[in-house]
């Protein structure tokens, strides 16, 4: 009998232990109100998604749905991030993404428009080289990382050089400058989006999706260029990808060598730092 009560309690015991281990403990965050449930020495976490994100022009992302983890894996996963109005309406990504022409009507010309630009807080490239902008860059490249959705605004601003280009071909374009283009680059918590729009234009040229935004930086490989060194950030689809291979793409005559990839941030660096 005393070995059986002995069994007994053990038994007990452990499916007290058990249950304690087991029994979730709440935490919600201050995103939205999302809700975590997890156990104590991490065996499962579930995610009960209600998270806010940036506001811009009255339409934030919100992430809704659930997900659940055993031992640290997925192994569900229904949430989805949406852009919402400030009525609680659902917008469509070619809307929430066009870039307003009401602060950038055509009539204006591209040296207005670099400097509205840079009033309102885009990030500026003057001849693809980074001139304004560089902190609100660094925060929406530091939230996306983080899994966060963001928006961040682009603007680049060409002129036309006429030492490297036939005489004749220069008296036929120099007209056409200066050129700007805006650009909204905006990362819904799965993946990024840019949409580009010709200053020139009422309506986005172009829209783009990628999964990855990836860091390169380097000394440049011809011994001609004007800088010592390079940072670029390049959209992409696989992440281990180096600069290298996709410059080889670049330049490269064979088929299929080319890498589909977006480059959204150039910094040349002139001088060793």
């Amino acid at each position: 009998m005393k070995k059986k009560t002995k069994t007994a309690v053990i038994i007990g015991v452990c499916t007290v232990i058990l249950c304690i281990l087991l029994v979730p403990v709440r935490l919600q965050y201050k995103d939205g109100g999302t809700m975590v449930y997890r156990s104590l020495v991490g065996l499962y976490e579930v995610t009960d998604w209600n998270q806010m994100g940036m506001m811009v022009e009255n339409i934030e992302t919100r992430k809704t749905g659930i997900t659940v983890k055993v031992f640290g894996r997925t192994v569900f996963d229904n949430s989805k991030t949406q852009m919402v109005s400030e009525e609680g309406n659902s917008i469509a990504m070619d809307t929430f993404y066009a870039i307003s022409t009401e602060n950038f009507p055509v009539e204006l010309s591209a040296d207005e428009m670099l400097e509205k630009a840079k009033e309102e807080g885009f990030v500026v490239f003057e001849d693809s080289n980074i001139t304004s902008g560089e902190e609100i860059w660094q925060e929406f490249y530091d939230r996306t990382q983080a899994g966060e959705p963001a928006v961040v605004y682009l603007a680049n601003y060409y002129t036309l050089n006429g030492e490297n280009i036939a005489e004749e071909y220069y008296e036929e374009i120099k007209d056409e400058y200066p050129k700007f283009f805006l650009s909204s680059l905006c990362f819904d918590g799965e993946q990024y989006v840019i949409t580009d729009r010709p200053g020139y234009e009422t309506e986005p040229e172009m829209v783009r999706t990628y999964p990855y935004l990836v860091k390169f930086e380097g000394k440049p490989s011809s011994m001609s260029a004007t800088f010592v060194r390079y940072v670029y950030y390049v959209l992409v689809h696989d992440k281990n990808v180096t600069w290298k291979e996709l410059e080889w793409g670049m330049f490269s005559s064979q088929f299929g060598d080319y890498i589909d990839h977006c480059r959204v941030y150039t910094s040349h660096i002139t001088e060793v730092q």
